[in-house]
């Protein structure tokens, strides 16, 4: 008999670790495949999302921090006045989208070797596209890679900053 409660432990035990997986990516919204893509797979998903306008899938591709501030920012400049609105220094997710759908087609330049990708918490990947150069910084948190563009694109940065002075709106 007291193998039969070994054996429903083991299951027990089996099925919480189960559970908490699941409650774990449904949270941090991921999925299992996403544990398995290179930075540059990530780059890639987010600028084909950018491509056919998907925004769920688009927003999947950058860090919380960096989806929380693009909402701070994405809000302000929704209620700009239209004359006032600029698409190079306000932006909002459907500009930010246009902007990397533009990169569609990009050449990895320089990309992390395999053992960075696997030891590294940052790594970062510059790709070229129509004639530009561009470098873009992924972290990874949890397992999983995400574009982390506070760090990446010195326009983000601007449009972050019009939001708190207007001096850097001009």
């Amino acid at each position: 008999m007291s193998w039969i409660y070994k054996v429903l432990i083991a299951v027990g035990v089996i099925a919480a670790i189960g559970v908490g997986t699941y409650v774990y990516m449904w949270w941090n919204d991921i999925r299992f495949m996403d544990f398995f893509q290179s930075p540059v797979a990530v780059l890639d998903t987010t600028v084909y999302a950018a491509q056919q306008s998907d925004t769920d899938t688009f927003k999947r591709g950058f860090t919380k921090e960096t989806i929380k501030t693009m909402d701070q920012v994405h809000e302000f400049n929704t209620n700009r006045p239209p004359g006032d609105f600029d698409p190079k220094i306000h932006w909002t997710w459907d500009t930010l989208m246009a902007l990397m759908a533009q990169e569609g087609g990009f050449d990895v330049v320089e990309e992390p070797s395999f053992f960075d990708r696997w030891s590294e918490d940052t790594v970062k990947v510059k790709i070229a596209f129509e004639n530009r150069e561009k470098i873009y910084t992924l972290v990874r948190r949890g397992g999983v890679w995400r574009i982390d563009l506070m760090n990446s694109d010195p326009g983000f940065s601007k449009a972050r900053n019009c939001i708190r002075d207007a001096t850097y709106c001009r």
